[in-house]
């Protein structure tokens, strides 16, 4: 058994100046000895710590509180009740937040303490504060959506909805139903379906519809995959969650639709807009690894005509549904090629002055309708393939380049999914060029010390660039008769 070693006056002294008001690690690297034998000599001589160094050796190697969280909880704390706090700080425990609000030296009214969930709390008394007041990243119109259902859908339950999983949710594939359109417009925050979606998605516990996902062909095709983009894209065209779903339901949802849609159609890119009007950055789609394309997509302007009772785009009236609509007013036979399989029009196969009619009528509407200009959405796309060597046939068609996620104020996320390659030394650069072709991939990597995986990358990247032209392109010269 080893013997403590005694604490010298110098080491007595450094405690009773650090210890009242110095962090933990400062403590530990000034003195060099564990944190409970100093603990035990500070209690032996007398000396307590003060409450802020307390707090902050408590507090030290958690998460912090951001400005935006902290008046937010200010605002809260003392009058919402217990719930409504939490569903706003959903991945912070209740201890973690009494503790926040004991370092802000806040106090909660006593009757709060009192509420349970079957209490009669009104959607206003639970949560009167503004959209615009809510500065924290975590809500947006959706979510405050949510949180006008909670007290309603909680008392209809036989359990306790704030102790489930993702995992414990049963997600299928269903027909698109009544019950599917009502939970839309009660939880979606724009309360429509739109068009007739062609794949529905749900979530189910104990038979209780709690999340949907609606699939759709894209109202335009782009070209994120070259010439067979309209064969492999599809649209998430709604998508909504119950009140007291968990936290990780939302992004399971979407992941499980998109790998339906890979293993039973032959869409393999999937993809969604968020619209920043709204609150909407799009995390669910960040947390699934979707690939960011920028915030500049979707319509200018908005329409309003005194003949529709809503707001419309351009691309509404260029629609199918309103070409049949136009042919069935204007007494229109419509022949059998005009309409595709996939049940969208074939302006090839339709008449030019049919399809010329149809289009001067759409120049009208649109003259007489007042204009009203609205902010881009940010667009986000995922290409899955079967296997990985679909994958890798997939990437290869891509057209476009992923962006970083951005953050609320304009800063990078650092959770982005955009690979950060090392930056390229132009002189290795310089090497490949020259030496692609006449040595191996293995030769190369030896050559400007680097791994066989960095150079095929690489390669990859300046065969994109065209700076080298690829062994089965040269060949292909080489065979090629000269004329």
């Amino acid at each position: 058994m080893t013997k403590k070693l005694p604490w010298s006056s110098d080491e007595e002294l450094l405690l009773k100046t650090l210890y009242p008001s110095s962090s933990k690690n400062t403590l530990l690297s000034e003195i060099h000895r564990t944190w409970r034998t100093i603990c035990e000599r500070a209690h032996i001589l007398g000396i307590k710590r003060c409450t802020d160094a307390v707090s902050s050796a408590v507090s030290e190697g958690k998460k912090k509180w951001s400005k935006e969280e902290d008046d937010l909880l200010i605002s809260l704390y003392s009058s919402k009740p217990k719930k409504v706090i939490q569903l706003l700080f959903r991945g912070k425990k209740w201890d973690s937040i009494r503790y926040r609000a004991w370092e802000l030296r806040l106090k909660r009214d006593r009757c709060l303490y009192k509420k349970t969930l079957n209490d009669t709390v009104s959607t206003d008394q639970a949560l009167s504060v503004s959209p615009s007041e809510m500065t924290t990243p975590v809500v947006c119109h959706q979510y405050l959506k949510k949180i006008d259902h909670i007290d309603e859908d909680i008392k209809k339950l036989s359990f306790d909805p704030f102790i489930l999983k993702a995992s414990d949710f049963v997600l299928s594939n269903e027909k698109f139903s009544k019950e599917i359109t009502n939970f839309i417009v009660r939880y979606e925050w724009l309360g429509t379906i739109g068009f007739s979606p062609k794949w529905c998605f749900t979530a189910r516990y104990m038979g209780i519809l709690a999340g949907v996902v609606l699939v759709n062909e894209p109202t335009t095709y782009s070209g994120i995959l070259g010439k067979d983009t309209m064969k492999y894209e599809a649209l998430i065209q709604r998508g909504a969650t119950i009140s007291w779903s968990p936290k990780n339901l939302g992004s399971r949802l979407v992941m499980f639709s998109c790998r339906w849609m890979v293993d039973n159609t032959d869409k393999r890119a999937v993809v969604a807009y968020s619209d920043a009007n709204a609150g909407d950055r799009g995390i669910i789609y960040q947390a699934c690894n979707f690939e960011c394309l920028g915030d500049d997509f979707g319509v200018s302007y908005m329409y309003k005509h005194p003949d529709f009772k809503k707001t419309f785009s351009s691309r509404t009236l260029r629609r199918t549904s309103n070409f049949i609509k136009w042919c069935k007013e204007n007494n229109v036979t419509i022949e059998k090629g005009w309409i595709k399989e996939n049940g969208f029009k074939d302006p090839k196969s339709i008449p030019k002055s049919v399809y010329l009619s149809w289009a001067s009528d759409i120049k009208a509407t649109l003259s007489r309708s007042e204009k009203i200009p609205v902010e881009k959405k940010r667009k986000y796309v995922i290409v899955l393939g079967k296997d990985r060597r679909e994958q890798h046939f997939l990437d290869l068609l891509k057209t476009y380049r992923a962006l970083p996620y951005s953050c609320v104020d304009g800063s990078v996320n650092k959770h982005s999914t955009v690979r950060r390659c090392r930056s390229a030394d132009p002189e290795k650069i310089k090497k490949l060029i020259d030496n692609y072709g006449k040595m191996t991939t293995a030769q190369l990597a030896h050559t400007i010390n680097e791994t066989s995986r960095w150079v095929k990358r690489r390669i990859r990247i300046l065969i994109r660039e065209g700076k080298i032209i690829s062994s089965r392109k040269r060949a292909e010269i080489q065979t090629t008769p000269t004329t």
